[in-house]
């Protein structure tokens, strides 16, 4: 029989009392400080949302090894001042996309740590799309792991999307077009809202439409590498509810994760697909359902953060009595692995401190299998500057 077991000694305590909060060294009204987080290793980066003047990479480092206290190493930017929709670390690299402003096509901007260690600069490399067009959003998205860079575009092809692969050059990460063009075999569903990547495979996810349209497309390498193609599998939710799928998706090993977007109707779940074999296949019928308690009426989840000891789910809208500062619910890993899950509720909720109506708390979130885990709030009020944004971490 399955079961969920805690594999972590999580506490039920309101968040800010165990946590480490992070703001930009000048908090300002409407920077959007935290609109999105990545990390992996000892770096963590944070960027500042569409409301900005211009968009900055803040990068911090543990002191001691330690998440309970983080110092900021670097403020990165691009050279033209573009702001950032979306950003990813891995190694000694960070990327951050710029979905286009100004009927923009978009670019990827990529830095490369210095030998002496992070520090002020801008990029290194930019990474484009070799058939992009005004408007196609590239760079809403992006997920990086080891070699491998994937890049989502929601609007390209009129509408349906695409998820571009990169792969990193033999000399190193340098300016260069798509490896691979990752496209959806039905047109019209905006691949590419939310990207990752994992090993030989890419999920990408999609706008969405009600009543249980496609979660996620899986997409896997070519044996000679990646090459333009549709997906090898649609991960899809039957159900009658109104909810749309595919805003967030995360993928660890054999496990995906689909967050879902109820709009209020009801409590928003994550899907749970366990991959049977060496490749995918197309279904409709989750391995397990997560929900969260019918009280947090919010019932989108911006973001999601897998590892293979834990799960956040980020609500930004989660709230009770029309207070909605925002939830991350936590779910453990069963014991023997994520093949192992039942359909539950979390085991723990994770609130902010200050309770602020509209902090969108949990509209990003990272998170490090050590058990380090990052919540951004873009929509925190700091000293009455509304929207100035804040990063919360706690490390169990």
């Amino acid at each position: 029989m399955k079961y969920l077991l805690a594999v972590l000694l999580l506490s039920l305590t309101p968040f800010a009392s165990a946590g480490t909060e992070l703001n930009a060294p000048t908090p300002q009204q409407y920077e959007q400080y935290a609109y999105g987080v990545s990390a992996e290793g000892s770096t963590l980066a944070v960027i500042n949302g569409y409301s900005a003047n211009s968009g900055v990479i803040y990068v911090y480092q543990p002191e001691a090894k330690r998440w309970n206290t983080a110092t900021l190493v670097a403020q990165l930017a691009a050279s033209n001042g573009a702001i950032f929709s979306s950003v990813a670390v891995y190694g000694n690299v960070i990327v951050a996309g710029a979905a286009g402003q100004n009927n923009a096509q978009g670019v990827v901007y990529g830095f490369i740590e210095p030998q002496g260690g992070w520090q002020n600069a801008t990029q290194s490399f930019v990474l484009t799309a070799s058939d992009g067009a005004a408007n196609d959003n590239f760079g809403t998205s992006v997920a990086f792991s080891k070699e491998t860079m994937v890049v989502g575009a929601i609007y390209h092809n009129a509408g349906a999307g695409a998820a571009y692969v990169f792969t990193e050059p033999t000399n190193g990460w340098a300016s260069g077009t798509q490896t691979a063009e990752l496209s959806p075999s039905n047109g019209g569903v905006g691949l590419g809202s939310s990207v990752a990547v994992n090993g030989v495979f890419v999920v990408a996810g999609t706008e969405g439409s009600g009543g249980g349209g496609a979660a996620a497309y899986v997409y896997q390498e070519n044996p000679g590498g990646w090459q333009n193609s549709t997906e090898q599998a649609q991960l899809s939710y039957q159900e009658d509810e109104g909810c749309s799928v595919g805003r967030a998706v995360a993928i660890v090993s054999s496990t995906i994760v689909v967050g879902t977007d109820c709009r209020y109707t009801v409590p928003g779940r994550a899907l749970l697909y366990e991959r049977q074999g060496n490749a995918w296949s197309s279904t409709s019928t989750p391995t397990a359902v997560l929900t969260y308690k019918a009280s947090e009426a919010g019932g989108q989840i911006f973001s999601l953060a897998l590892t293979n000891n834990f799960l956040l789910v980020g609500d930004p809208n989660a709230g009770v009595g029309q207070h909605y500062e925002g939830g991350v619910f936590v779910y453990p890993a069963p014991k023997g692995g994520w093949q192992n899950a039942v359909n539950a509720t979390p085991f723990e909720e994770i609130k902010g401190g200050s309770g602020d109506k509209n902090s969108e708390f949990g509209f990003s979130v990272a998170a490090e299998s050590t058990g380090a885990e990052f919540i951004g709030a873009p929509g925190f009020k700091i000293d009455g500057e509304v929207n100035a944004g804040a990063v919360f971490i706690k490390s169990y």
